[in-house]
């Protein structure tokens, strides 16, 4: 986790897509749909132990 409690930041290209930063270097992209679909099957797997 190095860029743990770090500040980045972040472009809307649209459709839940981000361009993320660390001051000028680029680090990649992020989907924000993925990230919904993974919290809910976590939730999911989580509500059925």
């Amino acid at each position: 986790m190095a860029l743990k409690g770090k500040y980045v930041g972040v472009e809307d290209l649209g459709n839940g897509i981000w361009k993320v930063f660390f001051r000028h270097v680029f680090l990649g992209f992020f989907n924000e749909r993925e990230l919904i679909n993974k919290e809910s099957n976590i939730r999911l797997e989580t509500n059925l132990v």
